[in-house]
């Protein structure tokens, strides 16, 4: 009897590893874009003539939004995408530059988020299903 509670138990405790993956998969892994980390200040000033420009590398498709708190204009690998507070644009794979530029002192961040990764997805519905599995087998034995 015991040890068919420390079967169910670990049972439980393997569901638990399996829900934590998809967590990390869909939730904290997309925030951690290799070299930048999920966040990147800026601020437009007199000091770089209120203008900046950030070379990106990317290995997959990023999803990126840059927000201000007054106008700047944003061009993307020399196009303009124009005058605004915030941006929404989604880069693919490879090299990019971010230059944004102001008559006005700016200062706010780029949001960058990663697609998530299906293979830790799938490893972690595995686990999820290997868990329920030996729940299910250990509960039948009776």
């Amino acid at each position: 009897m015991v040890l068919k509670l420390v079967a169910i138990g670990v049972g439980f405790i393997i569901i638990a590893i399996g829900v934590l993956g998809v967590y990390y998969g869909y939730v904290v892994y997309p925030e951690l874009v290799p070299g930048y980390g999920g966040s990147i200040p800026f601020l437009l000033s007199p000091f770089n003539n209120y203008s900046l420009s950030f070379p990106l590398y990317f290995k997959s498709k990023v999803h990126v939004e840059v927000q201000g708190n007054d106008t700047f204009t944003l061009m993307v690998n020399e196009t303009n995408l124009g005058l605004g507070l915030k941006f929404s644009l989604d880069l693919g794979p490879g090299c990019h530059v971010l230059t944004l530029t102001s008559s006005n002192i700016v200062g706010g961040t780029f949001q960058l988020r990663q697609e998530p990764n299906t293979r830790i997805a799938l490893i972690s519905a595995f686990v999820i299903a290997l868990g329920i599995t030996g729940i299910l087998l250990i509960a039948k034995r009776e």
